[in-house]
């Protein structure tokens, strides 16, 4: 017979009835499933979030841009502006920090101008810490000598193009090796030898300027490097022939090599026109061989100054030639894959075209322009066409259709990263689709792994009711009737686990499944079936076989796997219609709207987080 206790009574008063539910629902096993339940859901939703969070499969991550071919009319600038405001209300958005800071971190920097004044003063300070030195004062040295490599560390890369203004670094940085060897801290001298030969890398210590035990050192510092671990670094550029410059030094053309570089982060730019510097990207090199390929009209097109991040052709021509692979390729660098790109039309039109990163142009719209900016009724009918992917003419009274920007066949520029070459694939799009399926697939692996826990959960469940069954034919003073209990009994934790684990599992998998939810007639029947599973788990749970006493229904709880198991298998068919709403409700308060970038660069390395939920 079971080893369950019959309570029979009359009826129960309703403080009776009240201290019962109390009671039953304060029980360990039904607020321990409670928490599954729940976590379960807040599980596939955090999936769902961090989906969101992957660049590919951000939906609308929206980057502005404009671009200026020749002369750029007064307007355009407080236009981006304006545009920047509306779309960030509407979607999620990189600003323009944000977005100039990823240049930066993953892609280069504008070169560092250096006037006559720095020249001066780092003339006037090496002649100084050289005094110190010669002088053995230590301190004052080691001080003047920091303050000068701090200087040519911010803007090494235009320092060091004048010979002798690379060769004062240098010896400045001699100077403290000198300084550490006098110390008798030869380790330390060592170290700092190669950073010098790290700093100018073309130039050795001068006979004439530094004692043999300096010379000895760096010479020592050399053959480390050669020695030991060093960086080997390979420049192409598009075109090929140009100058490339290393921390400020001409070393050669592209396609250029150099092996036996000393570990660290070196500014290279290309250099195709003669007195115009290139962008500089700065590359960290360790033991790994480095590949860079630079396309120096990309980054002559390019500018990121002053916080202000455009695109910059010398006339129309270029620029309708270029605008949509550079833009694109922008968008790739930062993460986004939607561009809003801005265009002067004259003085009184600006054009925005709402591009993809896989290069198809979803819609253009027209808005008028002055020289204060863009006219914001216009501007507001224009950026509401746009958001719903139609191309208008917003710059008279009544908005009218236009065709969608038709650009030439684009060339997709191959664009440096910071963080190692890589060219932008000119099927970005099929791309998209490819992750999209892979993390579909990644849903089907999650879903299996649950159904199968599922599976087994409800084949021990099997096992469960078969040795009850044995209990149940057996008396209490049968000499083998405790152990029939306990076998029976030590089968309900593992079902309720099991149970537990397939509910987390398969709702985990349930944003993979449901792409971009919307509402559905099979949802809201998968989610009804789900309540009223649970509804007979939760029944069963509290008042099994008539057991209506507290104590003994807890009892029941421990040792009858079936009710819990009916609540967690019913959790993922009740999460189907919840997380179909969620996913499918208005763009701005999707889940999948949150976007997480990771930066990286010498600087150091953080996230960017923007979105709505």
């Amino acid at each position: 017979m079971p080893s369950t206790t019959s309570v029979v009574g009359g009826p129960l008063g309703k403080s009776e009835e009240s201290q019962t539910f109390r009671e039953t629902w304060g029980s360990r096993e039904v607020r321990a499933f409670v928490v599954v339940l729940l976590g379960a859901l807040g599980v596939s939703l955090a999936v769902s979030a961090i989906a969101g969070a992957t660049p590919t499969m951000a939906q609308d991550r929206f980057v502005v841009l404009r671009t200026i071919a020749g002369s750029e009319p007064p307007g355009l600038v407080p236009v981006t502006e304006e545009v920047q405001t509306t779309a960030g209300r509407q979607h999620t958005l990189l600003t323009t920090d944000e977005a100039t800071n990823l240049i930066i971190l993953r892609h280069s920097t504008e070169p560092a101008a250096a006037s006559r004044d720095d020249f001066d003063a780092l003339a006037r300070e090496s002649e100084a810490a050289l005094e110190h030195v010669a002088f053995g004062r230590r301190r004052q040295a080691r001080r003047a000598i920091e303050s000068i490599l701090d200087r040519a560390q911010g803007a090494i890369e235009a320092l060091n193009r004048e010979s002798r203004s690379a060769r004062r670094i240098l010896n400045s940085c001699l100077y403290l090796v000198r300084a550490l060897d006098n110390a008798r801290d030869e380790a330390a001298a060592l170290d700092q030898a190669v950073e010098c030969a790290r700093l100018v890398p073309d130039m050795q210590p001068s006979a004439a300027e530094h004692p043999p035990a300096v010379r000895r050192l760096f010479d020592r510092a050399v053959a480390r490097i050669e020695s030991g671990p060093h960086g080997s670094l390979s420049v192409e550029s598009e075109p090929s022939g140009c100058a490339v410059f290393l921390n400020g030094r001409r070393l050669g053309s592209t396609p250029f090599s150099r092996e036996n570089l000393a570990t660290g982060e070196y500014r290279v730019q290309v250099e195709c026109e003669a007195g115009r510097p290139g962008r500089v990207h700065r590359i960290v090199l360790a033991a790994e061989p480095r590949d860079v390929m630079i396309d120096s009209r990309f980054d002559r097109a390019l500018r990121s100054t002053d916080r202000d991040l455009r695109l910059e052709y010398v006339d129309t021509d270029e620029e309708n030639a270029h605008r949509l692979g550079d833009a694109t390729a922008v968008a790739d660098i930062m993460g986004a894959n939607n561009v809003l790109l801005i265009t002067a039309e004259g003085e009184s039109v600006a054009r925005v075209d709402w591009i993809r990163t896989s290069g198809v142009v979803v819609a253009s719209v027209r808005v008028a322009m002055n020289s204060a900016g863009a006219v914001s009724e216009s501007l507001a009918r224009g950026m509401a066409e746009l958001r719903e992917a139609h191309s208008v003419d917003a710059t008279g009274e009544t908005s009218v259709a236009i065709e969608t920007w038709a650009p030439p066949a684009p060339r997709r520029p191959q664009v440096a990263s910071n963080s190692g070459a890589f060219e932008p694939d000119p099927n970005a799009g099929a791309e998209e689709d490819a992750t999209g399926s892979d993390l579909a697939a990644l849903g089907w692996v999650l879903g299996g792994v649950g159904v199968a826990t599922y599976a087994v959960a409800w084949s021990l469940e099997g096992v469960w009711l078969h040795r009850d069954g044995q209990v149940d034919v057996a008396e209490p003073d049968d000499v083998d009737y405790a152990d029939r209990v306990a076998r029976r009994d030590e089968l309900a934790l593992p079902v309720s686990l099991l149970g537990a684990t397939g509910a987390v599992l398969t709702t985990a998998a349930l944003p993979f499944l449901l792409g971009d939810g919307g509402s559905a007639p099979w949802h809201w029947v998968v989610g009804g079936v789900g309540v009223a599973v649970a509804a007979v788990g939760i029944g069963l749970w509290t008042q099994d076989n008539g057991c209506i006493d507290p104590p003994d229904c807890r009892e029941v709880s421990r040792t009858v796997p079936l009710a819990p198991l009916l609540v967690t298998t019913a959790v993922p068919m009740i999460a189907v219609p919840i997380l179909a709403l969620i996913l499918g409700s208005s763009e701005d308060a999707r889940p999948n709207d949150l976007s997480l970038v990771p930066t990286l660069g010498p600087e150091g390395a953080g996230l960017i987080l923007g979105g709505t939920l």
